[in-house]
């Protein structure tokens, strides 16, 4: 029994000690190489990673990003650049993405706020072709808005906003764009009607894997909002949460749970210290919500 416990201790050591190896080549070609971390996405057999990268001549010594591949132990196979020569690709400043498919990878990201560039790679990372979809084409908006992309079933969703209309410039609505396998715009819905003002944040596969989890912030009250479409973009479910017209956090997250759940997290005004403050105070909130969009718990950290 003593020899069992001392074999399975040896291998528990062995797994840890060949999982922080792989880390520390990830961590440390990031450090040599990559400059800035962006995202690290697994898959099978390996990782793909974004990050910032300097000047390259290929782009008018424009920042950019690399894109590498490595295997399942951190071993960088392929890297390529991904940039533009007008402009700058700095990380943080776009929604930048990885999405995977069979054995090919497509690299998305949000081109000044108008625009979405898809670049589909095969699996040594060299560039089977470029696409850039251009959405303010409605000469009755001054600007959209695109704020996060998901990869579903074959179809990429991007949730953001349209800015302004001509009433008002600070008029938003929130919209969803579905495009084919091709990249082309299957469709673009506004998933808000009338007069509610909404900021499009996140878009999640929902936990039935049939339908889309959408959260925004609607602007007029300054509650989160979560709503619940199939496919096709028919509204199942809404509802909303936070404090009337306090910032509950413009950034905002929005994840499945493995107990057929979501996990939304954000900040939550909780007090003012002192008769002097205009602002209360601000602390951590967790919220957990079924599939029907009812609230399971809410917990404030902070």
């Amino acid at each position: 029994m003593r020899k069992i416990f001392l074999f399975v201790a040896l291998l528990f050591c062995i797994s840890n000690l060949f999982s922080q190896t792989r880390f520390n080549k990830i961590i440390n070609h990031n450090r040599d190489d990559m400059q800035i971390l962006v995202s690290l996405t697994p898959f099978m057999d390996g990782y793909i990673a974004i990050c910032g990268a300097g000047n390259e001549e290929q782009f008018n010594y424009r920042r950019c990003s690399m894109v590498t591949r490595l295997d399942s132990i951190g071993n960088v196979m392929f890297n390529t650049f991904v940039g533009d020569t007008m402009t700058d690709t700095y990380e943080g400043w776009y929604n930048q993405k990885i999405v995977i498919n069979q054995d090919k990878f497509k690299y998305i990201y949000d081109k000044k706020w108008l625009c979405a560039y898809i670049c589909e790679f095969n699996d040594s990372l060299c560039v089977l072709n470029e696409t850039s979809i251009y959405y303010n084409n409605d000469s009755t908006f001054s600007g959209e808005t695109i704020i996060d992309f998901s990869y579903i079933d074959g179809y990429i969703y991007i949730y953001g906003s349209t800015q302004g209309d001509t009433i008002s410039t600070d008029f938003f609505h929130a919209n969803l764009w579905k495009i084919d396998s091709l990249d082309n715009l299957a469709w673009k819905k506004n998933v808000f009607y009338g007069n509610e003002l909404c900021n499009g944040i996140n878009v999640v596969k929902s936990i039935d894997n049939e339908n889309l989890i959408l959260l925004g912030e609607i602007t007029n009250n300054r509650y989160w909002n979560v709503c619940k479409i199939d496919t096709a973009g028919n509204t199942l479910w809404r509802t909303e949460y936070g404090r009337q017209n306090f910032n509950n956090g413009m950034e905002k997250f929005i994840a499945p749970s493995p107990d057929s759940s979501y996990i939304i997290s954000g900040v939550y005004p909780v007090c003012y210290i002192d008769n002097y403050m205009e602002e209360a105070s601000y602390a951590g909130c967790l919220r957990k919500i079924d599939d029907n969009g009812n609230l399971v718990w809410e917990k404030v950290v902070g």
